[in-house]
């Protein structure tokens, strides 16, 4: 239960730290896919490390896994909002 605990740690202020620019908050405030890429990384990391630590004793393996599945899902499901309302971001622009 240490290491899952280690690894939802790092994985909670990894995502803090991906948020704290004030640069990176607007973006992701505007933009549906990078909303749902953090999300689904936070989310999959928490849940793989649960499962790892459950079947195979291996909770950062779990975490990595479930942390790129999840953003990869979270970006894909983001990306559809952003289409369905008709938004067409440029990364380009400033806020």
């Amino acid at each position: 239960m240490g290491k899952t605990l280690l690894t939802l740690t790092l994985a909670g202020t990894l995502s803090v730290l991906a948020t704290s620019c004030r640069e990176t908050v607007r973006y992701v405030e505007h933009h549906p896919t990078a909303q749902g890429a953090l999300i689904g990384t936070a989310a999959g990391a928490g849940l793989g490390a649960v499962v790892g630590e459950a079947t195979e004793d291996k909770p950062a393996e779990g975490a990595l896994i479930g942390g790129v599945a999840g953003a990869a899902v979270g970006a894909g499901v983001g990306y559809l909002i952003e289409q369905n309302r008709g938004h067409h971001y440029h990364y380009h622009h400033r806020y």
